[in-house]
């Protein structure tokens, strides 16, 4: 692959990701059509997260009120909206590392030696670069898909960290529901909603350490000797970009495990998780 052509297919993927990373911040808003505000203005969405949170704690059904319902309703959409913009920023991203692990093997038939190291270095930070940006899109989805499936539990922390008294009040009455199970049926609704919102990560996370798992596999496994004319990648350059490559994969796998064991733990004790999330307010 020629440098103009490897040019041409790299300023059209930062084109794309670059118009899905403006359309992540600024377009969710307005998809979901809450009319709560667009980006850098939650002051509504907050003010009616607080007010909906004070009328669910006192009315004694786990029915959502209509107010709650209608902020929960457009979380979700609001994060529903992210998560596929997430999706297609990752399957871009996915598309690019794929491309330009072809393109860095591919340079073993191009019999290039003056230029070998220099575009080593550049293959390295593109690989990076690309790389990170993947894990960062696959942690977006995640967590948007989390608040899509469990908007409730993701809607409470729109609670504004200064508590008035109505406000406490209210936290304060939901935390006394948790800490006896059955009497608070609001509690209860939002101790299993909140057992929901983890086993969502925790099933996600288990998922993408199984792939991050197969990766890891096919990279080591996939080392290879290159060809021995001018210019080819030397089997040592190739099994140690291989290894390298398999090694951080494994790395970001045991990361994501951690993160995968933290929700389920969370999950098998939700009470004692939300009290503690109310308590650190």
């Amino acid at each position: 692959m020629t440098s103009t052509s490897s040019g041409k297919w790299a300023g059209t993927y930062a084109g794309i990701l670059a118009v899905l990373g403006i359309a992540f911040v600024f377009a969710p808003a307005y998809l979901a059509g809450g009319h709560y505000g667009g980006y850098g203005d939650n002051t509504r969405l907050v003010q009616s997260m607080r007010n909906a949170f004070i009328d669910y704690s006192g009315s004694g059904s786990a029915v959502l009120p209509d107010s709650l319902r209608t902020v929960v309703d457009y979380w979700a959409r609001y994060h529903v909206a992210k998560a596929v913009i997430a999706a297609l920023a990752l399957l871009v991203l996915c598309s690019a590392c794929r491309r330009l692990w072809a393109s860095y093997q591919g340079r073993s038939s191009q019999g290039r030696q003056a230029d070998s190291r220099g575009r080593t270095v550049g293959y390295v930070v593109a690989g990076v670069a690309v790389s990170l940006g993947t894990i960062s899109a696959a942690a977006l989805l995640m967590a948007n898909i989390q608040g899509a499936i469990a908007p409730l539990s993701s809607a409470v922390s729109l609670l504004p960290a200064q508590r008035d008294s109505s406000l406490a009040g209210a936290i304060d009455a939901v935390r006394l529901g948790i800490a006896t199970p059955g009497a608070s049926p609001v509690a209860d609704h939002l101790v299993a909603d909140f057992a929901r919102y983890h086993v969502v990560v925790a099933v996600l996370s288990a998922v993408f350490v199984a792939l991050l798992g197969v990766l890891a596999v096919r990279l080591w496994r996939g080392r290879r000797p290159g060809l021995n004319g001018v210019g080819a990648l030397s089997y040592s350059t190739r099994s140690a970009t291989a290894t390298a490559t398999a090694a951080a994969t494994l790395t970001v796998a045991a990361a994501v495990l951690v993160l995968c064991v933290a929700n389920i733990s969370s999950a098998l004790e939700p009470a004692r998780a939300l009290s503690l999330f109310f308590a650190g307010g």
